[in-house]
């Protein structure tokens, strides 16, 4: 098992259109699938759902959400590229339970990441957008887009009806500005855009595989307590690891 994928959890899988596999396509139409197929909503854990949605970028790809529903309200983190889409998504949501968005949490600050954000704002105005200080400044320039309520520059756990959801600003990352999300009680880690399925390596700009690495260690590490070395390397993970256990 290579590092990337032995460092990732059982449930990052699905962060990278929920297909960890080399052998599985971006382009979902390899797959056998079609955009009737979506949106599709896929049950990880009890009440936690990745949720995935098309983008058509050249190849009939996916965007990929998560969503958290307790029984004190839902959290979102990340969303879809249209307002339709959005939308949707609230439809969807309202099918897993009658409780509120309470959080929508920016993971990445992208266009198909965030352009549904007033569809959701519309549908539950009191829910509070977080995202770092960076994404947030990006997102202001955008008149269309509600703006960011609070902001995350290291750590925050968010607790709704008993479930921790660990929110982590580790760093540049795909847009500058990533949040990485985790779930300790049921080992769901969301690492939005910090894996890049397209091109099966973490990545920003692409071109920084060793430093993009090095995020996804000192995301372990602080996941867990524990500190990387200060090259951001670690032993490589065997395939009977977790994400805290070892």
């Amino acid at each position: 098992m290579s590092f990337i994928h032995s460092t990732i959890t059982r449930a990052a899988a699905f962060t990278a259109a929920m297909f960890a596999s080399p052998a599985m396509a971006a382009d979902v139409t390899e797959r056998g699938m079609s955009e009737s197929d979506f949106p599709l909503v896929q049950e990880l854990v009890s009440g936690v759902y990745a949720y995935s949605d098309t983008l058509n970028a050249g190849q009939l790809i996916t965007t990929v959400s998560l969503i958290v529903v307790t029984s004190e309200g839902v959290v979102v983190v990340d969303g879809q590229n249209t307002i339709e889409q959005g939308e949707a998504m609230v439809s969807e949501i309202k099918k897993l339970t009658d409780q509120p968005v309470k959080y929508r949490v920016i993971a990445s600050d992208h266009g198909d990441h965030v352009n549904s954000l007033p569809a959701l704002k519309a549908a539950y105005p009191d829910m509070t957008i977080i995202a770092t200080p960076i994404s947030k400044a990006i997102m202001a320039e955008n008149a269309e887009l509600p703006p960011v309520d609070e902001t995350v520059t290291q750590a925050r756990t968010l607790t709704l009806g008993g479930v921790d959801i660990r929110v982590l600003n580790i760093g540049r990352g795909h847009t500058g500005g990533d949040l990485v999300a985790y779930l300790p009680a049921s080992d769901v880690l969301f690492m939005g855009e910090l894996y890049h399925r397209l091109s099966q390596r973490l990545g920003g700009n692409h071109q920084d595989r060793a430093g993009y690495a090095g995020q996804l260690v000192r995301a372990r590490a602080r996941l867990c307590g524990r500190r990387p070395n200060p090259q951001g390397t670690a032993r490589p993970f065997s395939e009977g690891d977790r994400t805290c256990d070892q």
